[in-house]
């Protein structure tokens, strides 16, 4: 068996060392090391955590207990490949199987390639960020060496890179040095091989990618223009075999990486809040930047790392969907019912998209990914929430001294300070007291806005504009479907308005998917922006409140905060708006006269029900899909009303501060 073009050979000799590979020498006594080795280090790890609860800082403890975690991580995944090693197995006997078969054609040796490359330059990328990642984590103990010197006999704890409580004097020459090297390279190894293992998943993710892009072809290639009769038996058989590969490659991924998964996405939870804490507290102590760097690149893979499963599930789901809209796309119209047959078998199929599952609980997807973060983002939130009312009396305690400050120092600051006031509060490098310098400016400054306020309006009307385009071209194919089966003639239909019908809604799919191309990531930036636009107007009004000038703050902010809810509504209206019609499709179809033609001709109503059953969709970068329930449940809505509530609680204290400050 030889998989040598197929997998890396950097994650060939990542799992020859665990014992993974097959047919490696010594595989057991090399599993055995590793779970010794592992288990030992944890042992002192959390013995550490136990000895000095109480002598160090919660910060601290976060830390050491994330570094603990990573490496109980690390060991779980380890026994569950060792567990399912038959499984890898089988994985990398189908991947030979693939590369003797894939030389056939140009295109089949091409597309394999190609992704291999792909797979190699992710490895490459995975083990620079992690080799990158323990360097950082482990550089503030030897530069701390570096600049204190070697000495021979040293009375405090001098500092390793993983905190452990060793059963031997540490702080001996010779022997402190020779710990943290194994612990630094221990750790390097450590963190590849966790890496690795996540390349391995874009690895046959990516392969058998390109063994869906080999069906995908040979599908479409499966009913020829100039044959109408028949398609060749063998070629379809072959394209079934093929399906069935494809699903079984899958379904042995999803053996191999489901509780894999279920451990990262609850490992990784708790990893995140640990570092996420860790720099969040060392914010104002004297090696501030240092701690913030050091554990910012660890906090960055693990985030990655479950990134990666997430879109692994993401992208194994929407190709196998493609699966399905490729057998629509082909000739089928043009074929006999048994031939139409095959293609119905083969939507019917890929209806039941290849997924990826947490512990068989829920798909790994990228939604799920966005909703892991929005959890932390509520949890951060929540935080904040609770430690905002000591913060509001040391802000406006700290108001009270600035204001009588500035008051004393008011007439002494009189040094070229403008006083006149501009539409957007800009820092220009020229004098804007001028005469007709400032009347040019603001000028100028009230045209842009328009411009650009309008050019993005009209981006979002570009959109509406084209919803309803394809919206009319909806209820055109609807009409077509209604007059497809005529009352009067009962035998069959024509053929050639038939095939217009199926050429129409390939048109529809096709435009709709330019739609989606178009505008996925430009949605994906609105929502980010209008979240962070949405929390300031929102804080601007609330904080305005009690003011002199409440009301006009609030209602110059109030219509900006207007416009940039009604933006977002547009996008979510128009994906709701596109999957609706998209649907409208299915429905007249089924309420057409299906059931007074013969079977040969309802066969065409069947294949527009099931391709309507996968609604046309516009999402946000990939991740979710636009729609009202999404408009309805933006978080930012939840977020402000929280802070009203919380505002709105502390207003008397602010009032009356604001009244001693007066």
């Amino acid at each position: 068996m030889k998989v040598d073009n197929a997998v890396s050979k950097a994650i060939e000799i990542c799992l020859r060392i665990f014992g993974i590979w097959p047919n490696t020498s010594c595989a057991l006594l090399r599993r055995l090391f590793w779970i010794v080795t592992l288990i030992f280090e944890q042992v002192f790890q959390y013995r550490y955590i136990v000895m000095h609860f109480y002598l160090i800082e919660f910060s601290d403890r976060m830390k050491i207990l994330g570094a603990a975690m990573a490496y109980s991580i690390l060991l779980t995944r380890l026994l569950i490949f060792w567990y399912k090693q038959r499984t890898f197995n089988k994985i990398l006997t189908m991947i030979a199987v693939d590369w003797e078969k894939c030389s056939d054609t140009k295109f089949s040796m091409l597309t394999t390639k190609c992704n291999a490359k792909l797979s190699q330059r992710f490895t490459k990328m995975t083990v620079i960020l992690y080799c990158t990642m323990v360097t950082f984590f482990g550089s503030n103990v030897f530069l701390q060496n570096t600049d204190d010197g070697i000495t021979s006999n040293v009375s405090t704890t001098r500092p390793l890179i993983v905190d452990m409580d060793l059963p031997f004097d540490v702080n001996r020459r010779f022997v402190y040095e020779f710990v943290i090297i194994v612990q630094f390279f221990h750790m390097l190894i450590c963190a590849n091989s966790m890496g690795l293992i996540n390349a391995l998943l874009i690895n046959l993710i990516l392969h058998i990618s390109g063994q869906i892009d080999i069906l995908r072809k040979s599908v479409l290639e499966l009913f020829p223009k100039e044959n109408k009769c028949s398609t060749n038996c063998s070629m379809v058989k072959k394209v079934i075999t093929k399906h069935q590969n494809i699903i079984t490659f899958s379904e042995h991924i999803e053996d191999l990486y489901s509780y894999i998964s279920m451990v990262l996405f609850v490992s990784d939870t708790l990893l995140i809040c640990c570092l996420g804490f860790t720099m969040v507290t060392s914010i104002g102590q004297p090696d501030a930047s240092e701690s913030i760097i050091r554990n910012f690149l660890f906090y960055l893979a693990v985030n990655i790392e479950v990134f990666i499963f997430c879109f692994a599930g993401e992208y194994l789901s929407a190709k196998s969907k493609s699966i399905g809209d490729a057998a629509y796309d082909s000739l089928w119209y043009e074929s006999d019912f048994r031939d139409g047959r095959n293609v119905l078998l083969l939507i019917m199929r890929s209806q039941n998209q290849l997924t990826i599952t947490i512990g068989n609980i829920a798909n790994l997807s990228l939604e799920q990914f966005s909703s892991v973060s929005l959890f932390q983002v509520c949890s951060n939130v929540q935080h904040n929430i609770n430690d905002d009312g000591d913060r509001l009396e040391k802000m406006y305690q700290l108001k009270i001294y600035s204001n009588i400050f500035i008051k004393n120092m008011n007439d002494v600051i009189t040094s070229n300070v403008s006083t006149q006031s501009l539409i957007i509060d800009m820092d220009l490098p020229f004098d804007i007291n001028r005469r007709f310098v400032y009347e040019s400016v603001i000028i100028v400054q009230y045209l842009h806005l328009l411009i650009c306020a309008n050019g993005m309006g009209l981006i979002n009307a570009l959109l509406i504009n084209l919803i309803l385009h394809i919206s009319g071209q909806i209820d055109i194919l609807r009409k077509n479907v209604l007059e497809l089966f005529p009352k009067k003639n009962k035998c069959s239909t024509n053929r050639s308005m038939v095939k217009r019908v199926i050429k129409k809604h390939q048109n529809i799919i096709t435009f709709s998917e330019h739609i989606e191309d178009l505008y996925s990531y430009i949605s994906m930036v609105l929502f980010v922006s209008d979240t962070l636009i949405i929390c300031c107007l929102g804080f601007t009004m609330v904080t305005s409140i009690g003011r002199p000038d409440a009301l006009q703050s609030i209602l110059k902010t109030l219509s900006f905060y207007f416009v940039t809810n009604m933006e977002a509504f547009i996008f979510c209206f128009a994906g709701e708006y596109l999957s609706a019609k998209s649907k409208s499709i299915g429905d007249a179809a089924y309420d057409s006269l299906w059931y007074e033609s013969n079977s040969r001709d309802s066969r065409i109503t069947l294949f527009l029900i099931m391709r309507s059953q996968s609604q046309l969709t516009i999402t946000i970068g990939k991740i979710m899909n636009l729609s009202l329930e999404q408009f309805s449940s933006v978080s930012p809505f939840q977020i402000c009303c929280v802070r009203v509530k919380h505002f709105t609680d502390f207003m008397p204290k602010i009032c009356l501060i604001d009244n001693i400050i007066v």
